[in-house]
């Protein structure tokens, strides 16, 4: 009696309709030259009926990338914060138009230790922990007689992203979404040249009262190339996202997405910087009656030697 009692308390202000409303957290790359190259990311199902939608997400990763192939090396030993806001507003019966902007800083962090035990936990090795001293930052890479370096960043805004978008129906939208050179990044972090994103994305709850739900992204971005890196940048990117949702107790879900992008840089003899990028999002959605979705989740690489970042802890919220 006493557990379900609890179980019903649980699943309170939280119903069959609401919780098939529940999409995917957004993800975009915490990697800095992901973002020095590419404007897109996945965006959460806007919910029909709403006038106003937010997100507000926060990803904290360790970031430990090494690299010595003939005279090629690339070392990138970091820990970042990058706070994600952003807001849309719905314009006539299927439309909206959204704005969005981030926070973030790298630096030399204090968990590389914490990231050594997880390792050990799971039984992978790192050979770029092993190599580098422990909560020490570096940004550096090579290519052929060219030497790039950068420096730790206390705290910048990126650029500032503009769009609109259309709801074909309510499993189907579409967004087009621009992002401005208008942020305080320093270079090794910042595009500094505007990119062009058009992703779609289609959802579908099955099961009974929607237990279960399936959730694909598919994009499209251009970025001009720019700067000291021009002659290696690649300008348009493909980015396919799947992704499975299922509600295990009263308000609480579970998720996991597969994010898959094509490369952003070509012939630097850099593995790091050559290969597509294929991340893991997975983690936990609570949302209970008239109120935010809460997100509590991580990313894995899944593909050695590429741009995925190694691992990344998310919290966030969006209505």
């Amino acid at each position: 009696m006493a557990i379900h009692l609890a179980l019903s308390g649980f699943g309170l202000g939280a119903s069959p309709a609401a919780l098939a409303a529940q999409g995917l957290p957004p993800y975009a790359s915490l990697n800095p030259v992901v973002e020095m190259r590419s404007g897109l990311s996945t965006l959460p199902r806007l919910e029909p009926g709403a006038l106003w939608h937010a997100q507000v997400t926060t990803d904290y990763g360790s970031l430990i990338e090494y690299t010595a192939v003939t005279q090629e090396k690339f070392v990138l030993d970091a820990e970042i914060f990058s706070t994600r806001v952003s807001v849309a507003r719905a314009v006539g019966g299927h439309g909206f138009v959204l704005a969005g902007i981030t926070w973030s800083q790298a630096g030399d962090g204090q968990l590389d230790g914490l990231f050594d035990a997880y390792h050990d936990l799971i039984g992978v090795t790192v050979t770029g922990r092993d190599l580098r001293p422990e909560n020490d930052f570096a940004y550096r890479f090579a290519v052929g007689q060219h030497e790039f370096e950068y420096e730790k960043a206390s705290g910048f805004l990126g650029d500032l992203r503009v769009g609109a978008g259309l709801r074909h129906h309510d499993d189907w939208q579409s967004v087009f979404s621009v992002t401005l050179p208008t942020g305080t990044a320093p270079d090794g972090y910042r595009k500094g040249v505007a990119s062009a994103n058009l992703t779609t994305l289609v959802h579908r709850d099955f099961g009974r009262e929607a237990r279960y739900g399936y959730e694909g992204t598919f994009g499209v971005g251009v970025t001009p190339r720019r700067g000291e890196l021009q002659d290696w940048q690649r300008t348009t990117f493909f980015l396919v996202a799947q992704g499975m949702r299922a509600r295990l107790l009263g308000p609480l879900q579970a998720y996991a997405n597969v994010v898959f992008v094509t490369p952003y840089y070509r012939d630097t003899g850099i593995p790091e910087l050559n290969l597509h990028e294929l991340t893991l999002d997975l983690g936990a959605l609570v949302r209970f009656a008239a109120g935010p979705t809460w997100l509590a989740g991580m990313t894995q690489d899944l593909a050695p030697h590429g741009p995925a970042v190694d691992v990344v802890f998310r919290l966030g919220a969006y209505w």
